[in-house]
């Protein structure tokens, strides 16, 4: 219905504002003076991997 489609569009729009917000605060965190990049956690399992794997094709890894 017209309802559920409004509903689902509300909440989708605060989603995003809502992960924009997220990710504007930590590219700020990442420009930082003060920032140092720590280890990948567990869950970071595919960033790390993708890491690795471009690592190793410039031939650094």
């Amino acid at each position: 219905t017209a309802n559920n489609i409004k509903d689902a569009i509300e909440f989708w729009d605060l989603t995003n504002r809502q992960d924009w917000d997220i990710v504007e605060r930590s590219q700020l965190g990442i420009g930082s003076r003060r920032y140092e990049p720590g280890p990948y956690s567990p869950r970071e399992s595919v960033p790390a991997a993708w890491d690795r794997e471009y690592l190793r094709l410039m031939g650094r890894g």
